[in-house]
């Protein structure tokens, strides 16, 4: 679960967004869920609902000297 405010710009309008999510994680893959509330309406390229998916990678450890 989590909280967004995102802050969208195309240099001539802006729009503040906030963004609830919830999701659902195992070992190191995660999918979220997300619905974007504009607080004001310049622009209407922001979609309203958003679903995302994570994969984090192990990096190789390097030993320390």
């Amino acid at each position: 679960m989590g909280l967004n405010i995102i802050y969208y710009t195309d240099f001539d309008k802006a729009s503040v967004v906030f963004r609830p999510e919830i999701g659902l994680g195992i070992e190191k893959a995660k999918l979220v869920y997300g619905y974007n509330w504009k607080f004001n309406k310049p622009f209407d390229g922001i979609n309203k609902h958003l679903a995302g998916l994570t994969y984090s990678f192990t990096l190789k450890r390097l030993k320390s000297e």
